[in-house]
């Protein structure tokens, strides 16, 4: 049943959310700027961001019943360990809670037209669950900011505190660049993986219909699309590892930098140069969600050096 929720991408969340968090709190108290979240309700806060996420895969699940059967018959979770009806109550239940979360943080904190995040995000992976596969790479785009917007989403929640910070820090570009960074290098690789996928399963997707980018433009197109992105990513870090000599003035982020995220990520160029079945775009796939994870370890490597 826990598989059903992708466990691992969930505490992915969590880790990403609770470090920007934590990061911004720590910075703040710098200059005695207030937060609005304490760490409990910025628990809650984290916990309807869960809410949407294990919605949006359930709903996925849903929609991709028939397709599963065909791409990963051995891990199908509905159908043999709750019904579609089941998952559907369970849908309902999980974003009724989540909406009702939502509510109760956007009025602790006196701004109630927050509380409209919340059913845009539920509506936009719903749509990506019904239509957005067979919309090609609008689908792709959809999954890609919402992962952005995990990490970006905090600093919303937090902008009054962000706002007063960028004008009496005294290096305020720093903590805005390290958005701008992980929200890139977030979208940048999800879009990659999300290409990476769609290739390794395009057996079901064509017997589903979908219209992805290697069904619709063919295999050795989804390859240049997915190069595209990886070199795109590549410049990124590199970009950023000049930053941190420059700016944070950082040689042991440096060398994180090249051996966790410039290697592995050398390493997936060098794997679709000469991935040709479906067998190679699974392997591929564990390394994308590798790169996705590194920034993860980046952002705790971050908060250790800024202390």
């Amino acid at each position: 049943m826990i598989r059903l929720f992708r466990w691992p991408n969930l505490l992915i969340v969590v880790l990403t959310q609770w470090l920007v968090y934590d990061l911004i709190r720590q910075q703040f108290s710098l200059y005695d700027i207030p937060i609005l979240l304490d760490p409990i309700h910025f628990g809650l806060f984290i916990l309807s961001t869960l809410i949407i996420t294990a919605g949006g895969y359930l709903i996925n699940d849903i929609f991709d019943y028939d397709i599963d059967l065909i791409n990963k018959p051995e891990r199908q979770v509905i159908g043999r360990v709750i019904s579609i009806g089941q998952a559907q109550w369970l849908y309902h239940g999980l974003n009724s809670l989540g909406f009702l979360l939502s509510f109760y943080l956007a009025y602790h904190i006196s701004n109630l037209p927050l509380v409209l995040i919340y059913p845009v995000a539920v509506a936009l992976l719903y749509w990506y669950s019904w239509r957005g596969k067979r919309a090609g790479a609008s689908g792709n785009l959809v999954v890609a900011l919402f992962c952005a917007f995990v990490a970006g989403i905090v600093f919303f929640a937090e902008r009054a505190g962000f706002v007063a910070y960028l004008q009496i820090a005294e290096s305020p570009q720093i903590l805005k660049d390290i958005l701008i960074f992980y929200s890139l290098y977030a979208f940048i690789s999800t879009l990659l993986r999300e290409i990476v996928k769609d290739t390794e399963d395009m057996a079901g997707d064509r017997a589903a219909d979908c219209r992805t980018i290697p069904i619709r433009y063919g295999v050795s197109n989804a390859k240049k699309v997915a190069i595209s992105l990886a070199i795109a990513l590549l410049i990124l870090s590199i970009y950023w590892s000049i930053y941190q000599i420059q700016v944070l003035a950082n040689w042991w982020g440096l060398g994180f930098v090249i051996l966790l995220i410039l290697g592995p990520n050398l390493f997936v160029l060098y794997l679709l140069r000469l991935a040709r079945q479906t067998a190679d775009f699974s392997r591929l796939s564990r390394w994308t969600k590798y790169l996705m994870a590194a920034g993860i370890l980046y952002l705790i490597f971050l908060k250790i050096i800024l202390i």
